[in-house]
């Protein structure tokens, strides 16, 4: 018999009540519920979720499940088959609150007890961390989390979205995780993006032509979130944005044949550092503007901004907001020039 099941076993002759006592400190809430599924105790340790949840007014002696909004029922009724296993199986759903937002929750069953009850453990997503959501498979308490983080949807894509991408990157780099699991992680991340993407400020009409950038990921290049987020920005920003194909001919003939102020480039690796100066040579031949101004990202220039300049660009961003600001720097700074080849 393996310590955990010789433990879950010494804990199934205790009472419910006694059990979820001893249980509170592994969760951000414990909910006890008896046979015929009503909360017969509970008990919210984390203050702010106390108050989300409104302290659970009304719950005492209540369905567990009217608690609930309609669209948890399946995902409620499903946990409550369920036994106690390890790992915990985590599933998704939402408390209801008249007039204020529903709270979303992951439970698990942690323990059936002698009495017939079960002892749930609750936690927040909005206090877990987006990429372990992720990897987990928790996909809708990720979309749920995201929702119920009251800021900008400009600090989501920075403060969130763009930490979450890089943490799986590294966990990825240090094999705590494997490709699939990072590239599903990484598709959930876009989607929340173009969810965002609708509820940024509408953008400023770019009538302007001069107005007009061209971003592309350097040919090779796999990961692409970056370079989204920052499209997004600079629309919200009045830019006419295009997003172009990742190879360097394709890069070549759409200078040609259209006037953009700048093309912006992103990349990852090392070892696509020398596709990457190619690529902007060959742009620059290409580009009727004769003052393309270029501007590259990605993790490596944030490590050596120097390194912008030796592969023949203009200037590098950060992030997706300092992006905006050097593209209007670029703007300004190519404005006295010729602009078009005859």
């Amino acid at each position: 018999m393996s310590k955990a099941q010789h433990l879950g076993e010494c804990l199934g002759t205790l009472a419910s009540a006694e059990v979820a006592a001893l249980l509170n400190a592994a969760a951000d809430c414990t909910l006890v519920l008896d046979a015929r599924g009503r909360l017969c105790q509970f008990s919210i340790q984390d203050p702010d979720l106390a108050r989300a949840l409104g302290g659970g007014a009304g719950w005492e002696q209540q369905r567990w499940l009217g608690t609930l909004t309609p669209d948890s029922d399946a995902a409620a009724r499903a946990l409550l088959s369920d036994v106690p296993r390890s790992p915990l199986r985590w599933r998704h759903v939402e408390h209801r609150r008249e007039g204020a937002a529903d709270v979303p929750m992951l439970y698990a069953v942690a323990l059936q007890t002698r009495d017939g009850g079960r002892v749930l453990l609750g936690r927040d997503p909005t206090r877990m961390d987006l990429p372990g959501l992720l990897l987990a498979g928790h996909v809708s308490a990720a979309h749920a989390s995201l929702r119920a983080r009251q800021v900008s949807a400009e600090a989501l894509c920075l403060d969130t979205l763009a930490p979450a991408a890089r943490r799986l990157g590294e966990l990825w780099v240090d094999d705590r995780c494997d490709c699939a699991a990072v590239t599903a992680g990484v598709g959930v991340l876009r989607h929340m993006l173009r969810e965002l993407d609708a509820d940024f400020t509408p953008p400023i009409p770019a009538n302007d032509p001069p107005r007009r950038i061209l971003l592309a990921t350097a040919p090779g290049e796999q990961h692409g979130l970056g370079l989204a987020m920052v499209a997004a920005f600079l629309r919200r920003a009045g830019w006419a944005v295009t997003l172009g194909e990742p190879r360097a001919n394709a890069i070549a003939a759409q200078l040609r044949d259209e006037d953009f102020a700048i093309l912006g480039l992103s990349v990852s690796s090392d070892r696509l550092l020398p596709v990457l100066r190619s690529t902007i040579r060959l742009a620059r031949r290409a580009s009727r503007n004769r003052s393309l101004a270029v501007m590259v990202g990605g993790p490596i220039f944030n490590e050596r901004p120097g390194l912008a300049v030796t592969m023949g660009a203009d200037a590098t961003a950060a992030d997706a907001q300092q992006a905006v600001i050097v593209a209007a720097e670029l703007l300004i700074r190519a404005a006295p020039r010729g602009r078009v080849r005859a």
